[in-house]
């Protein structure tokens, strides 16, 4: 009878066992350790591949995080500077209606000898203040429209960044389970099927 070459056959009490290419009785041998090594080594990379992954994401994250609390910054500043320029705008139209007062004031009673405090010159003086608080009051509302709009992107953009700091911690916490999951399934495997068992038998 030929020996078997390809799985080796068990030994007997009156031959030596023969060795073929999966070892002798169909386990392995003096390689035993080889597939054990590769397992775990399989195992390792894997769980690191999930731990970096995770580490990248959350690394990504925290960096939107960033960029959002910058851009809430930006719209903070917008809104006080929306204030300060309707501030300024409603002073210099003030500085320009006083100086239109001041002319109607010179031109009714320098020239046309009119009485400025009754008739038709005071009624014109208080419309032109009353027209001019008006205005002033519209440029100071428009600058709060635009500061109470920059305020709402800021909200949002805080928002956003706990969004983002949230999801970094989950990345981080998804990876840490990766790692583990791949780690305790290379266990398992090792548990189950043993160190160098050949899966013949």
């Amino acid at each position: 009878m030929c020996p078997i070459i390809l799985f080796g056959s068990a030994a007997t009490a009156t031959t030596a066992a023969t060795t073929g290419l999966l070892g002798a009785g169909g386990t392995f041998a003096a390689a035993q350790a080889v597939p054990t090594l590769f397992s775990a080594a399989g195992a390792l990379t894997s769980a690191y591949g999930q731990a970096y992954t995770g580490a990248v994401q959350s690394a990504n994250y925290e960096y939107q995080a960033g960029m959002m609390q910058y851009n809430k910054k930006i719209s903070e500043n917008n809104a006080l500077m929306a204030r300060r320029a309707s501030e300024f705008d409603a002073d210099t139209f003030d500085l320009e209606r006083r100086r239109l007062i001041s002319s109607q004031r010179v031109g009714y009673g320098g020239k046309s000898g009119v009485v400025i405090d009754e008739g038709t010159p005071d009624a014109v003086a208080l419309e032109t203040e009353t027209q001019g608080s008006l205005e002033r009051l519209a440029i100071l509302y428009k600058g709060e429209t635009q500061a109470e709009a920059y305020l709402q992107q800021a909200v949002g953009q805080e928002a956003a960044a706990a969004r983002y700091r949230l999801n970094a911690q989950m990345a981080s916490t998804s990876g840490a389970i990766g790692a583990t999951r791949e780690l305790g399934k290379g266990a398992y495997t090792q548990y189950r099927y043993g160190a160098g068992t050949s899966l013949l038998g």
